[in-house]
C-alpha cells in the first residue's frame, strides 16, 4: 500500500518537476536577466522541493523528510511575493520592508528548531503523529499561514491596481506592461489557499480520512499556476523594463521621491487636495486640448505626458493634475478617447474601405492590433469591424 501511494504521488509530482526544469532552462537562457528573473527561479525551486518532498514523505516519513516538506512549503509564498513586488517596481531592488512577507515562515522555522532540538526528542512514532495529527501549536502556524497568505494576496491586488493607475498617468500606450496576467495568478493562488484551508479543516474534524488528496490537489493546481506564471514572467515586461524602454522620461528613484517637495510629487485622479489654483489648472488643460485638437498629438503612438509637459513648458505632475481635475480621467484615458474618435471617423468614411482596419487603427495612434481591438471595444462596445459594418450599411 505504501509503495502504491508513493508511486501515485510520484506520477503526479514528478511531471511537475519536469515542467519546472523546462521553464528554468528558458529563464536561464533569457538575455538581459533582471533580479526578478532570479527570484522566479527561486519560486520554481521551492515548488520543486515541495513536490519532491511529498514523494519523499510518502516513501519514508522521517525527521528529515518531515522538516524538509514543512519548511519549504512555508517559504514558497515569500519567494513569490517578492518576485511579484519586483514586477511592479521601477527599480530592480528588494526593499527591506518586503521581508514582512517571510515573517510567518521565519517564525515557524525558529519554532521548529526549538521544538525539535530543545523542547522534544521525537522518535519515529512521534513524527508520524506530528504529520497526521499535529498539536495545537502546529495548527496555529498551518492555518495562520494560510490566512496570512490570503490577506497578503488581497493587499497585493490593491498594489497592482495602484501601479496600473500610476502608469496610466504617464503613458498613452501601456500594452507591454498590462498586469492582468499577474492579477489572474493572484486570484487563482488565493483560491488555492482557501480550498487548502477548508480541506485541512475538514480533515482535522475527521470528515475525511486521507490527507493525501489535499496535497495532491494543491500541488497539481500550483504546478499549473506556476506554469502560467513562468510563461508570462518570461514573456511580459516588468515595470522596470517598461520604464527603461522610455528613456527620455526621467522617473524618480525611491530616494529622490523622498527628497522632493510635496508639490512636485505625482498624484492620482482621486487626490482631494490640489496645489494648483483652479485658473492655472484650466489654462493648462486648455493647452492640452489645443495640442490634441489642433496639433493632433494623440496620433503619436508613443505619446507620453512628458511630451505634453515639454510642449507646454510645464512639469508632468502639473499636466497630470490638470487633466485629472478638469477631465476627471487619467492621461491614458484622455488620449485613447481621442484616438477612438479619430478611428471612428476613419471607419465611417466610405472612401477608406480600401484600407485595412489595422492600418487605420495604427494611423489613429494605436500601436498594435491587440490595443486597437481592446480599447475600441472598451469605448464603443463593438469591435472595429462591427462598427465599420454598421456605419457603412447605415
Amino acid at each position: 500500500m505504501l509503495v502504491q501511494e508513493t508511486l501515485d504521488m510520484a506520477s503526479i509530482n514528478l511531471p511537475g518537476v519536469c515542467i519546472i526544469a523546462f521553464f528554468l532552462l528558458f529563464v536561464f537562457r533569457k538575455s538581459n536577466k533582471q533580479l526578478s528573473d532570479y527570484l522566479l527561479v527561486i519560486v520554481n525551486l521551492f515548488l520543486a522541493c515541495i513536490l519532491v518532498s511529498d514523494v519523499w514523505i510518502q516513501w519514508q516519513l522521517t525527521h528529515a523528510s518531515f522538516l524538509f516538506q514543512t519548511v519549504t512549503s512555508f517559504y514558497l509564498f515569500p519567494a513569490f511575493f517578492m518576485y511579484g513586488l519586483l514586477i511592479l517596481e521601477r527599480e530592480q531592488k528588494i526593499h527591506p520592508m518586503w521581508w514582512w512577507s517571510a515573517s510567518v515562515a521565519i517564525g515557524f522555522t525558529v519554532f521548529l528548531l526549538l521544538d525539535f532540538w530543545v523542547f522534544h526528542d521525537y522518535d519515529s512514532a512521534d513524527i508520524r503523529r506530528l504529520y497526521e495529527a499535529p498539536p495545537l501549536t502546529y495548527h496555529v502556524f498551518y492555518k495562520g499561514n494560510k490566512l496570512f497568505i490570503i490577506a497578503a494576496l488581497w493587499w497585493f491586488l490593491g498594489k497592482i491596481n495602484a501601479r496600473q493607475a500610476d502608469i496610466k498617468q504617464e503613458f498613452s500606450s501601456i500594452e507591454p506592461i498590462r498586469l492582468s496576467w499577474l492579477k489572474q495568478f493572484l486570484w487563482v493562488y488565493m483560491v488555492i489557499n482557501m480550498i487548502a484551508l477548508v480541506g485541512f479543516l475538514v480533515y482535522n474534524f475527521g470528515l475525511v480520512e486521507d490527507i493525501a488528496w489535499i496535497f495532491g490537489l494543491m500541488n497539481g493546481s500550483l504546478v499549473i499556476c506556476i506554469f502560467f506564471l513562468c510563461f508570462n514572467g518570461i514573456r511580459q515586461y516588468t515595470v522596470a523594463e517598461f520604464y527603461e524602454s522610455h528613456l527620455h522620461v526621467s522617473f524618480p528613484t525611491s530616494q529622490e521621491k523622498e527628497d522632493r517637495p510635496v508639490e512636485d510629487m505625482p498624484i492620482g485622479p482621486s487626490a482631494k487636495v490640489s496645489t494648483l489654483a483652479d485658473l492655472d489648472m484650466r489654462e493648462l488643460y486648455e493647452g492640452v486640448i489645443r495640442l490634441l485638437e489642433e496639433d493632433k498629438v494623440f496620433l503619436e503612438s508613443q505619446l507620453q505626458i512628458q511630451d505634453l509637459a515639454d510642449r507646454l513648458a510645464s512639469s508632468p505632475h502639473r499636466i497630470s493634475q490638470a487633466i485629472n481635475s478638469q477631465a476627471n480621467k487619467p492621461f491614458y484615458d484622455l488620449i485613447n478617447g481621442y484616438r477612438v474618435e479619430h478611428f471612428k471617423q476613419l471607419l465611417s468614411t466610405p472612401d477608406n474601405r480600401q484600407y485595412t482596419i489595422l492600418a487605420m487603427g495604427l494611423d489613429s495612434g494605436f500601436n498594435s492590433k491587440a490595443s486597437i481591438n481592446r480599447i475600441f471595444k472598451q469605448y464603443t462596445g463593438q469591435s472595429p469591424r462591427e462598427f465599420q459594418k454598421a456605419q457603412l450599411l447605415g
